[in-house]
């Protein structure tokens, strides 16, 4: 009689085992999907997970066409960094249009010009080139296909800048003793002004969440980007004319910035 109760028992618990590995497994295999399924929705695109919100951090390089003699006094452009913010007013999965604004930096070093268009640089005279511009813009983007994973960006708009060009210029006197020149002393001079203009541009942006996906969906739990972008871009920028610039108010000078450049920039969505 004990013989059997030992078997019966033995085999209730093997059975009550078996019960709760499978159970264990049957939970596993649902997480793991969920999980998956998680992931699969971050790699596509859903305009109802968008917030519209869209961040552009760039560097370009740019190329001043119509400013006189830039290069022999500055030599090769320097580089452009700059951050962008755009608002999507129309979200779907093959069109975006919203509004936004940019604001860069750009800053050169090179020679004072003296006038001559023989021998116009000054070579024991330094100077630096800063300008700050910013800019307002409309924003199309179309995309073929519904995930969105190539999307083809348009933009045009309005900018102002405020630039300042500081001389470092060197006065120069003759040494009684040695019959020789000699700097005696330097002095800062600036020259500043604004500029506006308008500014068209293209890029093509390629989804980067297929690469990483955890990562990618790590910054949608802590930081709510849920796409991220690659664009390589050009833009170009044209003078308008005018007495003042339209926002600032200010007098807008007759020098010419305008430029085309060349960048590449990573985007956020949110």
């Amino acid at each position: 009689m004990s013989r059997i109760l030992h078997v019966i028992l033995l085999r209730s618990y093997g059975l009550g085992l078996v019960a709760l590995l499978a159970t264990d497994l049957a939970s596993a295999v649902i997480r793991i999907g969920e999980e998956s399924s998680h992931a699969e929705e971050n790699v596509g695109y859903d305009p109802s997970d968008n917030n519209g919100y869209k961040i552009d951090i760039s560097i370009s390089r740019p190329d001043f066409s119509e400013a006189e003699f830039y290069e022999e006094l500055y030599g090769s452009n320097s580089l452009t960094p700059s951050v962008g913010l755009t608002y999507n007013f129309l979200n779907t999965s093959h069109l975006n249009f919203g509004l936004g604004l940019k604001l860069s930096y750009y800053r050169d070093d090179g020679f004072v010009s003296q006038g001559d268009a023989d021998n116009f640089r000054v070579g024991d005279q330094g100077t630096d080139f800063v300008f700050v511009p910013y800019q307002f813009f409309a924003r199309l983007q179309i995309s073929p296909f519904r995930g969105r994973y190539v999307v083809f960006d348009l933009w045009a708009g309005y900018e102002e800048l405020y630039f300042e060009e500081l001389r470092n210029e060197v006065n120069v006197a003759v040494s009684t003793d040695t019959n020789s020149l000699t700097a005696e002393s330097a002095d800062l001079y600036l020259n500043s002004g604004w500029h506006m203009g308008y500014t068209v541009g293209a890029g093509v942006s390629i989804l980067l969440n297929a690469l990483d996906e955890e990562s990618v969906n790590a910054a949608y739990r802590d930081l709510g980007v849920r796409y991220i972008y690659v664009m390589p871009f050009f833009e170009m920028v044209f003078r308008l004319g005018g007495d003042k610039t339209w926002i600032s108010r200010r007098d807008n000078t007759s020098v010419d910035l305008g430029r085309t450049s060349f960048g590449l920039a990573f985007v956020f969505e949110g």
